[in-house]
């Protein structure tokens, strides 16, 4: 919801609407918005994301799945 307000868990409703809503949940909240505070973020912008194409050499030591690429 930090990224999109109009994603939700529910339908037409959010988890965190429902707990507020609800009032028996502070505790619950005020915990998660502490952990959400001492955490390390950072927010990344992909605009594309794309592998390179395996030469021959690689396909020829490494099989199918080359995860250790070396010229």
């Amino acid at each position: 919801m930090a990224l999109n307000e109009r994603s939700s868990l529910y339908w037409r409703d959010s988890l965190h609407r429902r707990l507020t809503e609800d009032g028996r949940n502070r505790a619950v909240l005020d915990a998660f918005e502490e952990s959400l505070n001492q955490a390390p973020y950072a927010v990344y912008e992909v605009r594309r994301l794309y592998f390179a194409a395996r030469i021959e050499d690689c396909s020829k030591h490494h099989g199918r799945s080359c995860r250790s690429p070396r010229w």
